[in-house]
């Protein structure tokens, strides 16, 4: 289902975070483990500690300035963990694309100024990366929400997540459609992904993840926003 308020990303985003474990079957008390993917500086975990005070909570952010704020901000609570690295669909080293909007960094090459976009590509450095069926917190461990924002590779997470995604119950998928107005929302990023990719990767997988609802940019008409998505096999 796509919403249709004006800021439907945030709604949807929004409408997920506080009754995903209406879809799992599950009350807030009993929410275990959630995992962000595109941490930013933390501004949503402090949201998810006091709706699920019983939770770890495990945060990856590669970009060095981002993350020594959200490093700063929780080092001192025992059940979040911070990861100075980015997730994909291999562990090792990747170029990193530094933009100059906020959060809007990526694995995945900007380009949108290329085709008139006001935002830029600013640089690039190396980080670590890694692919979350290697992260050994996790491993093995049921996760009840899984929170991806990572502009465009989002593809690269799932890819490398194969094992972990059989014990996801519940995601958060950024997502990028062909609802664009502008050419430089086209392919923002090179080689990004689409909401039709997604749907096809858990296809093609095998998994039964289905995608419940999307929330647009229905301001701007960029293509892009977020879904929510329900693993069946789990509830």
């Amino acid at each position: 289902y796509f919403c249709t308020h004006p800021t439907a990303y945030d709604v949807v985003e929004s409408y997920a975070r506080v009754n995903f474990p209406h879809y799992i079957k599950k009350g807030r008390e009993d929410i275990k483990n959630i995992v962000i993917v595109g941490g930013y500086i933390g501004s949503e975990v402090q949201e998810y500690l006091n709706l699920y005070p019983n939770s770890q909570i495990f945060v990856f952010e590669p970009h060095p300035r981002h993350y020594e704020i959200l490093e700063r901000t929780y080092r001192n609570f025992s059940n979040v963990f911070t990861y100075k690295k980015a997730v994909s669909n291999k562990t090792g080293v990747q170029t990193f694309y530094d933009v100059s909007g906020d959060g809007q960094s990526s694995l995945k090459k900007y380009q949108g100024d290329i085709f008139g976009s006001s935002t830029k590509l600013v640089g690039d450095f190396q980080v670590e990366t890694i692919r979350l069926d290697d992260v050994e917190e996790i491993k093995g461990k049921n996760i009840d929400y899984l929170q991806v924002d990572v502009q465009g590779g989002e593809l690269l997470v799932l890819q490398g997540a194969g094992e972990c995604l059989t014990k996801v119950r519940s995601m958060m998928l950024e997502c990028h459609t062909e609802d664009y107005i502008k050419l430089a929302d086209k392919e923002p990023y090179k080689g990004q992904c689409y909401l039709q990719d997604l749907i096809k990767h858990f296809q093609e997988t095998g998994t039964n993840i289905k995608c419940l609802y999307v929330g647009l940019d229905n301001v701007h008409g960029n293509g892009q926003g977020n879904s929510f998505w329900l693993n069946s096999n789990l509830i």
